[in-house]
């Protein structure tokens, strides 16, 4: 009987725990987690605990890494937090002063578990948390170049602008530094060649090299920025993807078929290729002899909006009629249409219609229940076996 009980009231934890959902715990920090090892450097980062549970609960913190070693958290425990408070706590680095073998130069990934834990009676433990996440760099012997490149997305006219951030992660001063741009169309063919300034960069230290020039002779699209990057005797390159924005739309899907007899919803969905927002856009519709005006919108660059008007197709005949949609803004038109949209009977009624449609309502539902049961079923038969495997060690134990 105790082991009956024991076992439904594991249960009734694991299920509320289960609905609860998964993440019980997050963070606050107050600086990006990143160092450079330096012989003998203690560093502290800040971090806030935001508990989102409703108990007051303990923490535990599990920290890996190659410099595991060498952090530590301040306070050692985070023990009996309340809901509502959200205790600090620091992750300490004490760096030695020569780094073993193992650990060679470049980035290390440094993770620190913050765990909460809830301890069920019986001797089942449920443990959720969060990720902090530092990196550690150790410089290079000499020379060692990473970074990245950027194109900005212009309008068709306007001029390119490309940037190279780069970092030097070695010990000695990069004493040269370039690059060569390219600009790549969407089928790799080169289209210009842009240059930077030439600079150097200290140890440990960032710099931007900057290119621009006329996007002159660019057809609007997608293209690619190419950087070939000179540093003293090295060579690395990177590339990046941009676009070149014209006042044009698509006009992704639009809706083809309507009911007879009925007011029916016109959709269109609409894509942006302006790399501004674009103001007061609205779609007007001219169907057979009737014409649709949709409310005014703003699109946003490069994003997909739906505009909606209503068409009232009663006393119209059955039959494909000639639709010309046309997107429009107070300027004037941005893209026109020609195609067809079909008014179609409406099926019968049918008696039972609406038990169909509850029925298939209800058969929506009933997956998300499923999937709980499921969860559930293997969760009681987990117990099941952890209570057998319990009750046999603890007659043989007699």
């Amino acid at each position: 009987m105790k082991n009956k009980a024991k076992s439904c009231f594991l249960i009734l934890i694991l299920s509320i725990i289960l609905l609860q959902g998964v993440c019980a715990v997050g963070f606050g920090q107050k600086e990006r987690g990143r160092l450079t090892y330096e012989p003998g450097l203690t560093k502290a980062f800040g971090y806030i605990l935001i508990p989102t549970s409703s108990s007051v609960l303990n923490y535990s913190v599990k920290i890996t890494g190659s410099f595991a070693d060498y952090m530590s958290l301040d306070p050692p425990l985070l023990e009996n937090v309340p809901p509502n408070e959200r205790p600090a706590f620091r992750v300490v680095f004490e760096m030695p002063d020569k780094l073993p073998e193992n650990i060679g130069p470049g980035e290390h990934k440094q993770d620190i578990n913050i765990v909460e834990e809830i301890n069920v009676k019986g001797g089942l433990s449920v443990r959720t948390g969060a990720l902090i996440r530092i990196n550690v760099y150790v410089l290079y012997p000499t020379t060692y170049l990473t970074g990245s490149v950027q194109a900005v997305n212009i309008n068709e006219g306007e001029d390119l602008q490309v940037t190279v951030n780069a970092h030097n992660y070695g010990k000695q001063k990069i004493n040269s530094v370039n690059a060569k741009i390219e600009i790549l169309n969407s089928e790799e063919i080169l289209q210009k060649t842009l240059y930077t300034q030439t600079s150097s960069i200290e140890s440990n230290t960032n710099t931007v090299l900057t290119a621009t020039g006329t996007s002159f002779g660019l057809k609007p699209g997608d293209y690619k920025a190419k950087a070939t990057i000179y540093w003293d005797n090295n060579v690395t390159i990177m590339t990046n993807t941009f676009r070149i924005g014209a006042l044009n739309a698509l006009i992704n899907d639009f809706t083809k078929e309507v009911l007879q007899g009925t007011i029916n919803e016109f959709n269109i969905f609409v894509e942006s290729l302006w790399n501004d927002e674009l103001e007061n856009v609205y779609a007007e519709i001219t169907i057979g002899e009737d014409v649709i005006k949709t409310p005014t919108i703003n699109i946003p660059a490069w994003k997909e909006v739906k505009l909606t008007g209503y068409w009232n197709t009663k006393n119209l005949p059955l039959g494909e009629y000639d639709t010309n949609i046309r997107i429009l803004y107070p300027e004037g038109l941005i893209k026109s249409l020609d195609d067809k949209v079909i008014i179609k009977e409406e099926p019968p009624q049918i008696n039972n219609e609406i038990d169909i449609q509850d029925n298939t309502t209800q058969a929506k539902k009933i997956p998300n229940t499923t999937i709980m049961m499921y969860v559930l079923s293997i969760a009681v038969l987990v117990l099941i076996i952890i209570n057998a495997f319990t009750l046999k060690k603890h007659k043989k134990g007699k």
